[in-house]
């Protein structure tokens, strides 16, 4: 079968067979007994409508999904869909509990209602894709890949779509962080090829919200290598030799000398997604990775509530399938295998076809993030060779500077200073004044005039 990440991408004869195979296989509820009326630990004044279960899409695979709707109009306001990256990590355990979602966990177990969430501005779906990630099961071990997530995920929606034909035709968006640079655009492309000839689309595809994506390893490398340089992670000659052999084979003995180098003698226990980050009270290396402001692990405090019994329970979990060592990121051994080729895939081409087909697309980036640096990214997006429309200049959040913003032909890139891997989490309220200048494709506010002496 042909990479999704050709420009050519699936075709629709391809998924008028897939489809008729679905409907034949599928089981699925009504959204009635997918309501939650409230989660475990959710605060008395923090009500939200919202859904959780299974779609089905073959006899062995089924995808979870939680469905937080909008807290006013929601029948007016636009759908997102929310995919974490990894591969393997749980859409509902880092995007919705750690990031843009209505409640935050406790160290306490119980829930805190978030100050700042996106479900003021959009109704919000969170799937658990690939299968084996979070709560969504499959009985078997296979193999996954860039393919079968975006025809899963396609599959899902169309699917998900007649539980909840409230949203057909309405307005929808898709957005992700890190390996969702694959999903994202790749779930885009296959909607785009299934809408062709269809005057009013049931999957209303707008755009794409990107953060901090992994878009193509080859081109953006080197900007990883200036970012650890710059940051004086590694040494001087480590830099060198990484421009000098990394750029030649990434896979060569020199390359892989260079990063051992630098991950054995040189960075120390950095963490990678936010370099600036203290660690947490134990100081371990599993807390060095998320610290949220207030001085507490998310991480941690999330994966033990969405292990507990009275959380599934209440969430409709399949337990049958969930493991006991149930974790926000699947490991392989979690039921979850991921081609490895599929990683060093450039979707450029994709993303370059997404926006020949007039979709608004941006892209945001923490400036902190060491996993996939500010400085990566520009590079792959300078491989795209876009007309800039807007040279680079500075963005204000509450008359403070937010950081910086270059718009292109059919591309915007919004840079968040000070932000590390996961934006809205290190960084909410400038993350929601980006999102609103997102669903308005408005640009992001301009610096205040200067004031006169």
């Amino acid at each position: 079968m042909e990479k999704l990440a050709s420009s050519n991408g699936f075709h629709l004869p391809l998924f008028s067979l897939l489809l008729p195979f679905f409907a034949a296989t599928n089981s699925i509820d009504d959204a009635a007994s997918a309501r939650i009326t409230a989660l475990p630990g959710q605060p008395m004044d923090a009500s939200v409508s919202q859904y959780s279960g299974y779609v089905r899409i073959s006899e062995k695979k089924k995808m979870f999904y939680w469905l937080v709707e909008a807290s006013s109009d929601a029948d007016s306001k636009p759908l997102l869909l929310w995919l974490s990256g990894g591969p393997g990590c749980s859409s509902i355990g880092w995007g919705a509990f750690q990031e843009i979602g209505p409640f935050q966990v406790l160290p306490n177990g119980e829930l805190a209602k978030r100050e700042i969430s996106w479900n003021t501005e959009a109704n919000l779906l969170f799937l658990d894709s690939p299968f084996g990630v979070g709560y969504s099961v499959r009985p078997a071990l296979e193999q996954d890949g860039d393919n079968s997530t975006a025809t899963d995920n396609y599959a899902f929606l169309n699917k998900w779509l007649e539980v909840f034909p409230k949203f057909k035709h309405r307005d929808f968006y898709l957005a992700g962080e890190s390996y969702a640079g694959h999903y994202v655009p790749q779930l885009a492309q296959v909607i785009v090829n299934g809408n062709k000839g269809i005057a009013r689309p049931i999957i209303n595809l707008k755009g794409l919200l990107i953060g901090n994506p992994l878009l193509d390893p080859k081109s953006g490398d080197p900007g990883r290598w200036e970012f650890y340089w710059n940051h004086g992670l590694i040494s001087d000659t480590t830099y060198e030799n990484m421009k000098k052999f990394c750029s030649v084979g990434r896979a060569s003995e020199g390359c892989s000398k260079a990063w051992r180098e630098a991950g054995d003698n040189e960075m120390g226990p950095v963490n990678f997604f936010n370099v600036y980050a203290r660690p947490c009270a134990d100081n371990s290396i599993q807390d060095l990775l998320y610290r949220d402001w207030n001085g507490f692990c998310l991480e941690a405090d999330t994966q033990k509530y969405l292990k507990r019994k009275d959380v599934q329970e209440r969430f409709h979990v399949d337990t049958v399938y969930i493991p006991l060592n149930y974790t926000l990121c699947s490991e392989p051994q979690v039921k979850i295998r991921y081609t490895r080729s599929d990683r060093e895939v450039s979707v450029l081409p994709v993303l370059k076809e997404l926006i020949d087909t007039g979709l608004q697309i941006w892209i945001y980036s923490g400036t902190t993030d060491a996993a996939v640096p500010l400085q990566m990214t520009r590079r792959n997006i300078a491989a795209l060779k876009l007309t800039v429309q807007e040279k680079w200049y500075p963005w204000y959040h509450r008359k403070l500077l937010a950081g910086w913003i270059e718009r292109y032909e059919g591309l915007t890139l919004v840079a968040v200073m000070g932000s590390g891997h996961e934006v809205p989490m290190y960084r909410p309220s400038q993350a929601l004044t980006m999102f609103k200048s997102f669903l308005s494709n408005a640009p992001m506010p301009k610096p205040p005039p200067a004031k006169s002496r």
